[in-house]
């Protein structure tokens, strides 16, 4: 069976190239980073007992790469590692930068327990939700696809400290200090002598990932309190860990302030909505930023969403119950899906879902193949209007975070369609 109407030709936006080509920088003397061997960047401080390495990118062999062009620009074993988080786009190159005259590996006392938890006993679930995340759904790899996580070579800490710790280093201070956000375990590292800070994850070139769908809520008013700190160390270079670098005093408080003042909307506006019983659903899709901070630069949704923002406020601050009285304790979807199958069947509600597709409604055609497919997974024209639906909203997304999960949407979808034969 066949779509009808037509699936519309909707404009395609770009995926975000959070990468760039591969590069190194020169912030101010002594100072690098290197960005475009993977996701996460890696910054090289020289100082005149060693240099100090902060983060080390994702994968061995990446950060293989960026070591050795690092070493040409600023040449040197690492005598200290800091990790900024637990990311794997973070720690999982430690092995390529730390050496015999490396004296430790720092960072705050709760990453390796939250490495633990993530690729141990939550192993499998992480390697499930980030391969959607990625577009790439463990479900339908081939068995040559490459697996998740395989080039690791992270480096456990041999230094953590609470809640900061001063590493004082051939004439320099690498002033580190716990600023959760992105994770709770996250850390700044901030150099007086030479006015740079390095905000690890807490400041990128987008709206920050406040909620990633698949984990949780990260802790908003901790990220706001950070930033915060940010502004009064009066920066004069702002070194994150993801992004390009910005240079110049009131051009970094530029975009401190600017992350500060989106954070802080988000974080009130939700709280209002809350407040309002305003069902989470509707204030997601209602609250915004206000136009000069939406057209800000430093906060198009290439990552993190303001709709995800205002879930993770919500998932923050309140329970899953949403007064009705249904949400207490629902059925398996399968069974109530069933029901309206029953009364309208699955062929009636699979074209309403192709009517929508050809209206450019994509949510709505992939809401109804989800009844539909909760109940009959091998329904032809249920599965391919959601893989129509899903490329269709893949296109018109600015968030690569959204882009991959649609992606695997429309991947599973059409896997299920070579298996009708």
């Amino acid at each position: 069976m066949s779509v009808s109407p037509k699936v519309p030709d909707v404009p395609a936006r770009p995926r975000p190239d959070l990468m760039g080509e591969p590069r190194v920088d020169e912030i101010t003397s002594g100072v690098h980073v290197a960005r475009g061997f993977h996701l996460g960047n890696v910054i090289k401080v020289a100082t005149a007992e060693g240099p100090v390495v902060i983060d080390t990118t994702g994968g061995m062999t990446n950060a293989a790469r960026a070591r050795d062009a690092l070493q040409e620009a600023n040449p040197g074993d690492a005598r200290y590692l800091v990790y900024t988080h637990c990311h794997n786009d973070h720690i999982s190159g430690g092995e390529a930068f730390a050496a015999e005259r490396t004296v430790d590996v720092v960072a705050q006392d709760q990453l390796h327990g939250l490495v633990e938890r993530d690729l141990g006993c939550l192993g499998t679930w992480t390697r499930h939700h980030r391969s959607h995340q990625m577009g790439r759904p463990v479900e339908a790899a081939g068995p040559n696809e490459p697996a998740l996580f395989e080039d690791r070579g992270y480096v456990a800490p041999t230094l953590t400290f609470e809640g900061s710790l001063d590493l004082e280093v051939g004439g320099l201070t690498i002033h580190l200090e716990h600023t959760e956000g992105e994770t709770r375990d996250h850390l700044l590292a901030w150099i007086p002598e030479l006015g740079v800070l390095c905000p690890g994850d807490l400041v990128y070139a987008s709206f920050p990932n406040l909620s990633t769908p698949a984990i949780g809520p990260r802790p908003v008013l901790g990220w706001i309190r950070s930033v915060e700190r940010f502004l009064d160390l009066e920066p004069e270079h702002l070194v994150g860990s993801h992004s390009a670098p910005v240079s110049g005093r009131e051009q970094v408080a530029g975009v401190l302030r600017a992350y500060r003042d989106a954070l802080q909307h988000v974080w009130d506006e939700s709280v209002r909505a809350i407040d309002a019983s305003i069902p989470v659903h509707v204030a997601a899709r209602s609250i915004q930023l206000p136009p000069a901070l939406a057209a800000h630069p430093w906060l198009q949704e290439h990552y993190g969403t303001v709709n995800w923002g205002v879930r993770a406020v919500y998932d923050v601050l309140t329970g899953w119950y949403d007064f009705t009285p249904s949400s207490l304790n629902p059925l398996p979807r399968e069974h109530r899906d069933g029901a309206l199958v029953e009364v309208a069947g699955s062929d009636a509600i699979a074209q309403r879902a192709a009517d929508a597709l050809g209206a450019a409604d994509f949510q709505l055609a992939l809401e109804l193949t989800d009844v539909v497919l909760s109940v009959e997974p091998g329904h032809a024209l249920a599965n391919e209007v959601a893989a129509e639906a899903c490329r269709g909203l893949r296109r018109i997304s600015t968030s690569a975070n959204e882009k991959g999960f649609y992606r695997s949407g429309e991947v599973l979808a059409r896997r299920r369609i070579e298996q009708l034969g």
